[in-house]
């Protein structure tokens, strides 16, 4: 409401907004132009943030119950967000500008999430030894 009176006041219309008030915004930083300087991107990736950290949590609590950070697809919540952060780290390797930072990488992979698989499960020592010898197998290596 500051920032509509502002412009009415900037514009020599008439205003509640006085000379005082503006000052007392100016020195508390009000941001009175935030779609220009950017201000507003801020507030709306710092809640982007926040919604990131939070589904980051849910999959570290997935992590945590299934043995592992790669939920299928079907997962309700994770397996869509866990393709999105595959697909941002994939447009991000094509040079392509995303909301995946460095930071959000490096959380993702300290937990073992597998950017490079659409499903990646890993399978117990055992069924994996298996699973390489009938592979073998079939290939005739």
């Amino acid at each position: 409401m500051q920032r509509k009176h502002k412009r009415k006041h900037d514009k020599g219309e008439q205003t509640s907004l006085t000379d005082e008030r503006i000052r007392l915004l100016d020195e508390i930083g009000l941001d009175w132009a935030p779609s220009i300087s950017g201000g507003m991107r801020n507030i709306t990736q710092q809640s982007h943030d926040k919604d990131w950290e939070g589904v980051f949590n849910l999959l570290v609590e997935f992590k945590n119950e299934h043995g592992h950070a790669n939920p299928k697809k079907v997962e309700p919540k994770l397996g869509p967000w866990a393709c999105r952060m595959r697909k941002l780290y994939a447009q991000r390797a094509k040079g392509e500008t995303t909301t995946l930072n460095d930071a959000k990488i490096a959380k993702l992979e300290s937990i073992g999430f597998n950017f490079a698989q659409r499903n990646p499960q890993p399978l117990p020592a055992d069924e994996s030894v298996a699973a390489a010898a009938a592979a073998a197998a079939a290939t005739g290596v």
